[in-house]
């Protein structure tokens, strides 16, 4: 066993009594990317053109 593994990190935050608030804002954060993906889908844009407008 390595000496220098501690803990994995989700024990890390459970012990500093952040794993709930944490996992909570990754939900949100993942919501957000999915709601984007779909509105780029919708609006046709790609990563590449974020800045350009949208094609009709």
């Amino acid at each position: 066993m390595n000496p220098q593994v501690g803990s994995d990190f989700d024990a890390f935050l459970a012990e500093e009594d952040l794993l709930e608030e944490v996992t909570a804002l990754a939900v949100v954060a993942r919501v957000i990317a999915l709601q984007q993906a779909e509105a780029m889908k919708h609006l046709r844009w790609s990563g590449l053109d974020l800045s350009a407008e949208p094609s009709q």
